[in-house]
This record gives C-alpha cells, sequence and structure tokens, in this order.
C-alpha cells in the first residue's frame, strides 16, 4: 500500500492528502473513472481537480480526488481504501508548481509511476464503470434488481433497486439520493412490500408502483418529502390497486400522456412455464385525480400467448413500455422471449379510452436490438426520436441464445418505433458469464443520458455471482447523446 500524508497549510486552511490504490466503497467514485481524460461524470466547475499527477502520454490522472480536510479514515485492507466523502481538491502538483518545488514534484512524479501505477491497474479489474451507488457481495444470497431512476423538480436524482435472491425476501426496495449530479450517492429509505417498482413524478408529487413482493398485489405508493417516507397501500383507497393475481413489471417508462398516467404490466395468468405464462395488458388513470385511489384506475383485458406464434418458437412477451405514437396513440412494446439472433419486439394497441388491448401478431412482432432482454424507450422532443439503451449483441460474439447475452450495452433511435439505428457502444466487457449491464433504466438529462445499471462486475470478495446475480447497482452519464451518428450494427 502506497500512502502519504501531508497536512499543507494554504489559504488558512489545513489540508490532508492521500495517495492510495483502490476506491470500492458505496459513496466512493471509482478509480477507474478517474482513469478517463476527459471524465464526462465530472461537470467542468472546478469541483474536482484532474488529479494529483498528470502524465500526457498516459493520460493517467491520479490521487487529487482524494483530497479531503478533516475526518480521513482509511481502511487498513488495500482494496476498501478509500475517502468516505470529496471535497473540492488542491491539486499538490499545482502547489509545488507555484511554490517553486519543481524538482520534488518531479521526484513524486517518478514515485507515483514506480509505485502507483501498478496498484491502479489493479483498481481497474475491482471497481466497474460509472460511481457505484450501492453493492451487494455474492456471498450474502442477495442480489440487486430492478433499477428506477428519476430526476425531482429540485434537481436532485433518486436512484431504487429491489434485492432478490435465497439471502432476501424479495419484497424489498432501496432507495438513493445525489445532490451532485450523480457524483455521490447517500441511502434515503428502505421500503418493505415494494418489488420490480417503478420510480416516477406526476406533479409535485412521487410514486414507486409495482408488485409488493415477487408475484404479489400490485400497489402504489406516494411521498411528499422527495422519497425519504412514504404512504402505505393498506387498502383501496390508500395504493393496492390489484389485488388476488400474480402480478409482474419492470422499471420501464411510466408514461404521462394524453392527461394520463400509463404504466405496462403482466401477470402470470397464462399457460406454461415462465415467460409463456405472462399475459401483458396496461392500466392508465387520469392524472389529476388521486392516484393511491384503486377506482380510479382502468385495466385493459389481458393478452396471452398462442403457442404458434414466430413458427412455434415464441416463449412469451413481458416487460413492457408504455409508449405513445406521433399521431397519439398508446401502445405497449415488450421484450420478446425467443432463440433467434435477431432479437424481436412486440407491441400491443392500447385504446384511447385504457380499456382495451389488441395485439396483431402478423405486425406486431418487429426485430429490436436487445429485445431478448429488459429495455426502457422514450421520447426525445428536440430530436423527434425514441431512443433505447439495449442489450446488443455484435455479431461476433453471438453464442447460444441472445437472453444470458450481457455484458455489451448500447444507444439506438428510432423515427417510427419499427426500424432502429445504431449509435455506438456505451458499455461492453469481454466476458458474458460473471459481467453485464442489464435492466438499464434511464432519463435525458439537458444534452446527456444518466442512467442506472443492474451491473455484474468484479469485487474484492470474488465478483458476482453470475451475469444474472447482479452485486452492484450503478450510475453512468453519457454525453452528447444527440451528436451521435448512425452507424451499421457490429
Amino acid at each position: 500500500m502506497i500512502q502519504g500524508l501531508a497536512d499543507l497549510n494554504h489559504s488558512r486552511a489545513t489540508w490532508r492528502w492521500v495517495i492510495e490504490g483502490v476506491v470500492t466503497t458505496q459513496n466512493a467514485t471509482p478509480i477507474s473513472n478517474l482513469l478517463r481524460t476527459p471524465n464526462p461524470l465530472y461537470p467542468k466547475d472546478n469541483r474536482l481537480q484532474r488529479g494529483l499527477f498528470y502524465f500526457s502520454n498516459m493520460n493517467l490522472n491520479f490521487g487529487a480526488y482524494n483530497l479531503k480536510r478533516t475526518g480521513c479514515r482509511l481502511s487498513k485492507e488495500l482494496h476498501t481504501m478509500c475517502a468516505e466523502r470529496f471535497i473540492p481538491a488542491l491539486s499538490l502538483a499545482n502547489f509545488m508548481r507555484d511554490t517553486g518545488y519543481r524538482l520534488l514534484r518531479r521526484a513524486f512524479t517518478i514515485l507515483g509511476v514506480l509505485f502507483a501505477f501498478p496498484l491502479i491497474c489493479r483498481a481497474q479489474v475491482l471497481a466497474p464503470p460509472g460511481v457505484v451507488v450501492n453493492h451487494l457481495a455474492a456471498s450474502t444470497k442477495t442480489y440487486i434488481g430492478s433499477p428506477s431512476l428519476v430526476v425531482l423538480w429540485t434537481g436532485e436524482y433518486l436512484a431504487s433497486h429491489d434485492i432478490f435472491g435465497p439471502g432476501g425476501e424479495s419484497n424489498t426496495t432501496l432507495i438513493f439520493a445525489s445532490g451532485d449530479r450523480g457524483l455521490t450517492w447517500t441511502k434515503r429509505a428502505e421500503v418493505k412490500g415494494a418489488f420490480w417498482s417503478t420510480l416516477f413524478v406526476n406533479g409535485s408529487s412521487l410514486y414507486l408502483i409495482g408488485p409488493n413482493k415477487e408475484h404479489g398485489d400490485l400497489v402504489i405508493r406516494r411521498s411528499e418529502d422527495d422519497g425519504a417516507s412514504w404512504t402505505s397501500p393498506r387498502g383501496p383507497h390508500q395504493g393496492l390497486l390489484l389485488e388476488g393475481g400474480k402480478y409482474h413489471s419492470a422499471p420501464t417508462a411510466t408514461l404521462l400522456f394524453g392527461g394520463k398516467v400509463w404504466k405496462a404490466m403482466e401477470d402470470e395468468g397464462g399457460e406454461g412455464g415462465w415467460g409463456k405464462h405472462f399475459r401483458a395488458f396496461m392500466i392508465s388513470c387520469s392524472m389529476n385525480n388521486d392516484l393511491l385511489e384503486a377506482s380510479n384506475w382502468t385495466s385493459t383485458n389481458k393478452i396471452a400467448l398462442t403457442p404458434d406464434w414466430l413458427d412455434g418458437k415464441f416463449g412469451g412477451f413481458l416487460e413492457g413500455n408504455a409508449v405513445f405514437t406521433l399521431d397519439g396513440k398508446i401502445l405497449d412494446i415488450l421484450r420478446v422471449e425467443h432463440p433467434s439472433d435477431d432479437e424481436y419486439a412486440a407491441r400491443l394497441e392500447i385504446s384511447e379510452d385504457g380499456k382495451k388491448a389488441d395485439f396483431k401478431p402478423d405486425t406486431g412482432f418487429f426485430h429490436f436490438p436487445g429485445g431478448a432482454k429488459k429495455f426502457t424507450i422514450r421520447y426525445d422532443l428536440s430530436t423527434k426520436l425514441y431512443w433505447s439503451i439495449v442489450n446488443y449483441v455484435p455479431k461476433a460474439n453471438r453464442v447460444g441464445k441472445p437472453n444470458p447475452t450481457r455484458n455489451t450495452l448500447a444507444l439506438v433511435s428510432s423515427k417510427d418505433l419499427i426500424q432502429w439505428d445504431f449509435r455506438g457502444i456505451l458499455l461492453q466487457h469481454p466476458d458474458a458469464v460473471s459481467h453485464a449491464f442489464q435492466y438499464v433504466d434511464w432519463q435525458f438529462d439537458s444534452k446527456d443520458i444518466i442512467a442506472v445499471s443492474r451491473t455484474a462486475f468484479d469485487d474484492p470478495t470474488g465478483g458476482a455471482h453470475n451475469f444474472h446475480d447482479a452485486n452492484f447497482l450503478t450510475f453512468h452519464r453519457f454525453t452528447n447523446y444527440k451528436k451521435t451518428k448512425i452507424t451499421p450494427f457490429p
């Protein structure tokens, strides 16, 4: 372990600087982010300096992110060495330059190359890309699922995820908050009786909608204090919307359109096992009504599969998106379970009054990159395009069914929801067995797209259990999405 501590009196403030190799704690920024120059996750507002050491030939930034005025506590273990929170950093290199210690600065630079670089290389293996919002070690037998992301009217970000696996009860959702555009995150609430749930804002209120447990009743909660506390769905007048069935959903787009809130759902009332037993439907409610009152909601009929769809290889549809078309119609666009490398999605047409769902199998299936995995579709008024972040499988990596291959995230867009264009690879890892960036939920944020991912990645305890049983919730900022160019799918 390389550790240097010095107290520097500068502008009547005492500063402590720390050189360290690995940052993997919940509130710390992964060191892999620090190695990218420039780092799009950090605004250029002088809150963070580029680094203690800078090597133009290596694009290496190191050290100054971990400055802290007081109370710096370091773990004895290399892999958990961190600063608990960051403050505006004083660049030691600049301090030395300004005070004339050029020889000393060069000596520190050489030491940094000789001793710090191997540690940083190791850190890249241990830390996933992006900002770690939460981490659950595989040894706990609890895993991270169902990421959801919302931007409050105050500009604060809220992210949520549920917990599944044999070590948990599959009925709990954790909520985290960031007041600095995703740089750091703190836990805000733990909600019991919430699973596969989605955050959304309607008016001045924040909502969380989804089953109360795995295959449970459908409930909705409201928060008036930015997610710190929530209503309890004790009955049909307090948020218990549908009971007595086995309901399923995912954090896909909850649509506010035509004066209504629209949410795509499934139940498990069909024939067959996983996938085949899902029946798709849509619920809706006037935006001006009390969303916690069950009688204010309308539900469509439920669409079950027919075994001969897609030449008898259709394995079910699930995790639908409520999406509007440019001519004012409402669609439910769903993930499709199918073994083809040319993945599919399905589109159900929803009546204007929200009472009828219709599916035409001859025209309702269409090729969609990453369609065998969960995706979220949103419309952007500025580009007049639909956008999605998908688990596309490049042609060179296609082995077996596409469903388990989630180690690549790609950005795609469409003018009509049928033909989709490739805009670029956002995240990728060469291994698909124990690594994944999946179930991404995202939002537009000015010129950027911000996202949260259910991420399976290496960690100091041995990494994820497998690609599906994720050990991280990570936050990502993808800058200047409007400037991306359409290129052929790789």
